[in-house]
């Protein structure tokens, strides 16, 4: 009886076919397959895919799930019937374990229906009616940066179809690694902020970022800083409270003195960094009490973490 092959079949990343698509790179979580040519390629900082488990009680695919995160598609092909499908499917899996993953649905499925709970076929990958003995892999793993949803589905090709030629098999794994989408919000020029303060008094920043739960400056505020300094440069009668915020997550007292802490912080950087007199700057710390968005999901807690600029 034919033994499967055990992950040993699977080379590091760091051993890259010449062959391989330019710029593209094996998944971060779980290599490739012996013989196997990247030939698909895409990575993207925050993007969505669908996964599909299985229904305990119906013994069947569960429902899609879409995840959003950071995302890394990879397609290979490996030529020539060095492998079948199966074999395929059996190395992943076993590779997954071995790296921690849970494996939440393996099966067979039908090369018709496939492109129903499998998104690789959109890749744009293979037609589900030229392909054969296909096979699916979703697994998940619990991660410190954010839980890592993982899928492999893998073909047997019955005919020729753009980089897969009849014989080869095809593998397409996906990942995305779970994590809450970031505020890039721009907060203007210092014209928009001077539009802003004419017509509400006020002005929100976004752009002034900090670590969880810390109250340094992160380097990527310099932007809006240099847009605030600049409207404090071009008028020496502007004088703010500088208002720190957060979401409800914590104590309200904790809320306020991090609140109060990243207030300032931003005071004494446009104090320290851009001349400006610190009697035009009162920091303040407001802490979850003047919220603009809801608190229940993290896109109105994102909403709520900001610093404003009120005009005295």
């Amino acid at each position: 009886m034919k033994k499967f092959l055990l992950p040993l079949l699977f080379v590091t990343a760091l051993t890259l076919s010449a062959a391989d698509l330019a710029g593209s790179k094996d998944n971060p979580f779980v290599s490739r397959f012996e013989g196997s040519v990247i030939v698909r390629y895409k990575a993207a900082n925050y993007d969505t895919l669908g996964f599909r488990g299985m229904d305990k009680e119906k013994k069947e695919l569960a429902a899609p799930v879409s995840v959003e995160g950071k995302m890394v598609r990879v397609g290979y092909d490996i030529p020539g019937g060095q492998a079948s499908s199966l074999e395929v499917c059996r190395n992943y899996e076993n590779a997954l374990k071995e790296n921690g993953f849970e494996i939440l649905a393996s099966l067979q499925v039908d090369s018709r229906s496939a492109g129903d709970f499998t998104c690789q076929r959109n890749f744009p990958g293979i037609s589900p009616y030229n392909s054969q003995n296909d096979y699916y892999v979703y697994a998940t793993k619990n991660d410190p940066a954010g839980k890592v949803h993982l899928s492999v589905f893998v073909a047997e090709m019955g005919g020729d179809e753009g980089d897969f030629k009849k014989g080869d098999t095809a593998v397409f794994v996906d990942s995305i690694q779970q994590k809450a989408v970031g505020n890039k919000m721009v907060d203007g020029t210092a014209g928009d902020m001077a539009k802003q303060l004419a017509a509400s008094g006020a002005v929100r920043l976004y752009g002034i970022y900090f670590d969880n739960d810390l109250a340094d400056l992160k380097p990527q505020s310099k932007p809006t800083l240099d847009e605030v300094g600049k409207l404090m440069a071009g008028d020496a009668a502007l004088k703010f409270k500088v208002v720190g915020h957060t979401d409800s997550l914590g104590t309200a007292e904790h809320n306020l003195d991090l609140s109060t802490r990243r207030a300032q912080a931003v005071a004494g950087a446009l104090v320290h960094d851009y001349n400006i007199a610190a009697e035009r700057l009162t920091p303040i710390g407001a802490g979850a009490t003047q919220p603009v968005a809801s608190n229940d999901t993290e896109e109105g807690r994102a909403k709520n973490r900001r610093v404003e600029l009120v005009k005295i």
